[in-house]
């Protein structure tokens, strides 16, 4: 450290090596100039736009590519300036210039920076200019703030080829290490999370993804222009790459002044760079390969295993034998190789073991104390028996007594892996991740497979209203119009004028009955109420032209006898209006034509009898299917392990389309 704060920056060989690289300095200009100013200025100030490869280079877009093309060229400018290093003779000519060796790091160093960040920070500024000239209100706080940022991280993006440089003795070697340290962080994130995936039950299976910027700075470029969405703060991101682009530039500036101008022309000019940088990186991917061959469907399988071992060890042996090959230029040491191999497969055996037969050091039998849980986010692949519709993405639960039985459902998990080692039943095992929030906003995380038996305890949740106003569409009142059909879809009811007394009749019906009736004891259905949201998408025509599409968004809900309040609503609303005929189209599929209904949509789950005239049902071409009479019952499709064949009802009206599945059950 003592070095660096030593080290002077020599202004005459600066100003020198700035005057030699000047034409150098404008077309590096004159590129981020093509990437950020002019696209800004094409997209704003032209009726066009600015496309390529169908990306809209509009200003978020722009500023991204400026930021990584001036990181590009932070990597590869300090070879054009310490390429001297690379041969012995015109090393012993700058060792030899009256210059101390840390005053001649600090300077070419600088050079380096300064060569990329003049054209960087002009083309940056120039084109904010145009956007906030085009917009006509510009935060230039935040502007100035995300550019200090940026510098930051660059500093630390510059020091990691100057490292390289400085311990190897050929552009070879430099140019393939320092792709490795590049790549070596996400190749480690993506080791790791797959290796406590497949593992460590419990382990979630979408880790956080910040966690990236703070192992390479050129994720943390990403994240510190990131404002929402993210965990952490961009001037977090900024402030650790800086000092750790010290800490490296401090170690670089030290191994300089001891690197000998004979290692010059060798592979590497400090014999620890190679079994460190070869040993770290061998252990990522031996791991890599024991996570890709122990995935999260094995790990429940004995670890220590030759079957789990076998293409892992090997593997990683290869990818450290063609290390060694490149480092010696040939096969003379492949013994001694080996023998650090044995090693290495010591380190990762030893580690892998204690944290799979120690469950990630008690990660999967942790669980948070209900006092300190502010909400829970809850995702699931598995389908509700009942509701699919009513339990999708992520659901958020924060009433207290939900929270406490949630936890209770999670230590039953854990009690039922100590129990059996495996979830019962893994095959048919649903996939449940949930996420525990404090008043903080700090996070606990899991990813869990759980037993049918034990995934169906879960439906308590569905008693929280909270709940079921975040996935019951109807329920929110956010729709522009509303229709009332009857069971069969033959006619209808404009429902607008009572949308709110249906909606408040809806919710008192719902949450009166118990989970148990709402879910499994479906009765005669009564009503279709169709709620159409009319929402604007828009299409790129040829990368050029707009086109907006407003077009109605249908949902059903489906009403059966059981929804006294909402029937007495409707029916009264009936009694003063006069219904108007529809006319479905229906088709009939069989179990092996038109996948995309296979299963139910979700919306139709309540048992009925339909009839209809066989003569007027189409029968898709190449169908298997005769049909005599037509006569069946709605089933919950997904649950149903008999044979079925369906009929698929198509409703148009207007330019609202609705779309129902209904089973044909054969009579017996």
């Amino acid at each position: 450290m003592a070095k660096f704060f030593n080290a002077k920056l020599n202004l005459p060989l600066f100003k020198s090596n700035l005057k030699k690289y000047r034409a150098m300095m404008f077309i590096t200009g004159l590129l981020l100039f093509v990437v950020f100013p002019l696209p800004v200025f094409m997209y704003h100030y032209t009726q066009s736009g600015y496309y390529l490869f169908w990306i809209t280079f509009d200003f978020p877009n722009s500023r991204l590519l400026l930021t990584y093309v001036t990181a590009a060229l932070l990597v590869f400018i300090p070879f054009m300036f310490y390429r001297y290093l690379f041969d012995k003779t015109a090393t012993d000519m700058y060792h030899s210039l009256p210059i101390k060796r840390g005053d001649l790091f600090f300077t070419l160093y600088m050079n380096s920076f300064v060569f990329v960040m003049i054209p960087f920070i002009i083309n940056y500024l120039l084109g904010n200019v145009l956007a906030a000239v085009a917009i006509g209100s510009f935060d230039w706080n935040h502007t100035i703030l995300l550019l200090i940022r940026l510098v930051a991280i660059f500093f630390a993006i510059l020091s990691l080829p100057v490292l390289v440089i400085i311990n190897t003795g050929t552009i070879s070697d430099a140019i393939l290490y320092t792709g490795i340290l590049l790549a070596a962080p996400f190749l480690a994130y993506n080791s790791i999370g797959s290796f406590y995936a497949g593992m460590v039950p419990g382990f979630p299976m979408v880790s956080e993804f910040e966690i990236l910027g703070l192992l390479s700075p050129i994720s943390g470029l990403y994240y510190a222009q990131q404002e929402i969405f993210v965990r952490y703060d961009g001037n977090l991101y900024a402030s650790y790459w800086l000092i750790l682009s010290f800490v490296i530039t401090c170690l670089s500036i030290n191994i300089y002044t001891k690197r000998l101008s004979e290692s010059s022309g060798s592979p590497f000019s400090n014999q620890l760079f190679f079994p460190i940088i070869a040993s770290i990186l061998t252990i990522i991917v031996f791991i890599y390969f024991i996570a890709f061959r122990h995935d999260v469907y094995s790990q429940y399988e004995k670890f220590i295993s030759f079957k789990n071992l076998t293409i892992p060890l090997l593997s990683a042996f290869v990818f450290y034998l063609v290390l060694n090959i490149i480092k010696d230029r040939s096969t003379k040491n492949i013994f001694k190789s080996l023998v650090n191999f044995g090693t290495i497969t010591v380190i990762v055996l030893v580690i892998c073991s204690l944290i799979y037969f120690t469950k990630g050091f008690g990660f999967s039998n942790r669980y948070p104390n209900a006092a300190n849980v502010d909400r829970v986010e809850i995702t699931m692949n598995g389908f509700d028996p009942y509701a699919p519709l009513e339990f999708r993405d992520t659901t958020s639960i924060t009433d207290p007594e939900s929270i406490e039985r949630f936890i209770e459902f999670h230590k039953d998990i854990i009690f039922e892996l100590a129990v059996y080692e495996t979830p019962q039943r893994l095959s048919e095992s649903n996939l449940v991740g949930f996420t525990y929030f404090n008043e903080n906003n700090m996070k606990m995380a899991r990813t869990f497979y759980v037993s049918p038996e034990l995934f169906n305890d879960i439906t308590f949740i569905k008693g929280d209203s909270s709940v079921i106003k975040q996935f019951n569409s109807f329920l929110k009142n956010e729709f522009n119009t509303v229709s009332i059909y009857n069971d069969t879809f033959t006619e209808k009811v404009n429902a607008d004028v009572i949308r709110d007394s249906l909606v408040e009749a809806y919710r008192k019906d719902l949450m009166a009955m118990s989970l148990e009736d709402r879910y499994n004891n479906g009765t005669v259905s009564k009503y279709n109420i169709i709620s159409s949201t009319v929402k604007d998408t828009y299409t790129d025509y040829e990368g050029q032209q707009v086109v907006q599409i407003t077009a109605p968004h249908p949902t059903q809900t489906v009403i059966d006898d059981r929804f006294i309040n909402t029937i007495a609503v409707i029916e009264e609303h009936m009694a003063k209006t006069a219904t108007v005929p529809v006319e479905p189209q229906f088709n009939l599929i069989d179990d092996n034509s038109d996948s995309e209904f296979l299963t139910t949509d979700g919306t139709v789950k309540l048992v009925q009898e339909i009839f209809a005239d066989p003569n007027n049902i189409p029968i898709v071409e190449n169908s298997s299917l005769v049909i005599d009479n037509y006569k069946g019952k709605l089933v919950n499709t997904n649950y149903n392990k008999e044979t079925y064949k369906k009929a698929f009802i198509r409703v148009k009206d207007g330019e609202m389309d609705i779309l129902t599945i209904f089973p044909i059950m054969n009579e017996e």
